[in-house]
């Protein structure tokens, strides 16, 4: 009935989701102030570098889901699509993680932790499960349970947090990575139970298990890529030994993703309309439906970066006396948004028309950018170096992104 409500006031789908990711960003909020207030700036920046590697296993994960979505939104019966999907992200979270978990050590330059290994696991986990099971009911066309898969991922996180800030076990990283791995263990069971009761998936083969395997990297390496682009920049400067620096510069940055949500709802809920257009159209209808779509997100992303410049004093009072410059960070990197929401619009233009290994090329050379830039302005600059490295690999990613799909469009129709 309530859902009912929002979209006769809304007329859009993203009304719905916005209040599971609302409800999400007020969990992931409590999370951090406790997180912060518990283990100081300079842990929660060690913290914060030890996330952004792990994350980058979460797409390994993720590009699963978007192998279901694509297949529900091209007509798949989705009992055998989700039993394939669900064989494939056991083999995934099994061998990512251990590969994240070396691979993690070596760029912080670092000795393997078991506080990694615990991340590393989790983030797959909430990857491939939490998010994987949200996406596929997108697609699927129920918004309702897609929020609930919102609401249980910032449960299980501010869960964590909260044990770790009330001094139940020692305030380390370790006992928190611990924690995390239990809580979203926990919300990644329910997500597979609720698929199960749903559409009772069979046993899959091995042989379907593969193709869906086959299918996902494409996707993988495009958001493990995505996911470097947008988080290197943390784990670089724990490298360089600037921890402080790195929590403040993250803390800054979960602010703006806080305010960004109405905008991440708006690009899920168009995602599946990618595919159904470009099966039909080609790369100028998903062109076509970027342009439609691409006003709305360029407000949304102005209204982040004002929303998140507003709260940015309350959240230096949140996050205690060390987080003192986080509206100086926030004012700084108030315009990516903007920027993040227009990339990611013309790359998932790119992916429904059947061009992903076109977005993968792309971006790994905004990664290559990134990296160099990277390498060479955080010691000189700090977080100021990461930051203008983050506008200049955004808007050179979106620049190559619409001349792409502009010449893809270009050669359609001259054939």
């Amino acid at each position: 009935m309530f859902e009912r409500l929002v979209n006769r006031l809304t007329g859009s789908p993203a009304a719905v989701l916005s209040l599971g990711l609302g409800a999400r960003a007020v969990f992931g909020a409590a999370a951090v102030v406790m997180l912060t207030r518990g283990l100081g700036i300079e842990s929660f920046g060690l913290l914060s570098g030890l996330m952004a590697v792990a994350t980058l296993g979460g797409p390994l994960a993720s590009g699963l889901g978007d192998v279901a979505v694509r297949r529900l939104s091209a007509g798949d019966e989705p009992s055998p699509t989700l039993s394939a999907v669900a064989g494939a992200a056991f083999v995934v979270i099994s061998f990512g993680s251990v590969t994240v978990w070396l691979a993690g050590s070596a760029i912080l330059g670092r000795s393997p932790s078991t506080g990694l290994f615990c991340l590393a696991v989790a983030e797959l986990m909430a990857a491939g499960l939490v998010d994987g099971v949200t996406k596929v009911w997108i697609a699927l066309g129920n918004f309702r349970i897609a929020a609930r898969q919102h609401v249980l991922y910032g449960a299980a996180r501010v869960a964590a947090a909260a044990v770790l800030f009330l001094g139940v076990f020692p305030t380390t990283l370790e006992v928190y990575a611990v924690l995390l791995l239990l809580t979203i263990g926990l919300a990644s069971a329910a997500s597979a139970i609720s698929i199960r009761r749903s559409f009772d998936p069979d046993r899959p083969g091995r042989l379907e298990v593969l193709a869906v395997l086959r299918e996902s990297r494409s996707y993988s390496l495009s958001q493990v890529t995505a996911r470097a682009q947008a988080d290197i920049d943390k784990a670089m400067l724990v490298r360089f030994s600037l921890e402080a620096e790195s929590g403040l510069y993250a803390a800054g940055y979960r602010v703006l993703s806080y305010a960004g949500l109405p905008m991440e709802a708006a690009l899920s809920a168009a995602y599946p309309k990618f595919f159904r257009i470009g099966e039909a159209e080609g790369v100028q209808g998903t062109s076509n439906l970027r342009r439609s779509i691409q006003t709305r997100i360029i407000g949304l992303g102005v209204l982040a970066g004002v929303l998140g410049v507003a709260v940015s004093p309350l959240a230096a009072i949140a996050f205690g006396s060390s987080f003192r410059g986080i509206t100086t960070v926030v004012v700084v990197l108030a315009g990516v948004p903007v920027l993040t929401g227009l990339q990611i619009l013309s790359a998932d233009a790119l992916t429904g028309a059947g061009y992903q290994m076109l977005r993968v090329r792309i971006r790994m050379l905004a990664v290559l950018v990134n990296v160099g830039l990277n390498a060479w302005l955080i010691p000189k600059f700090g977080w100021q170096g990461a930051a203008a490295t983050t506008y200049a690999t955004e808007l050179v990613n979106l620049l190559i992104l619409r001349v792409a799909a502009r010449r893809l469009a270009s050669s359609v129709r001259s054939a």
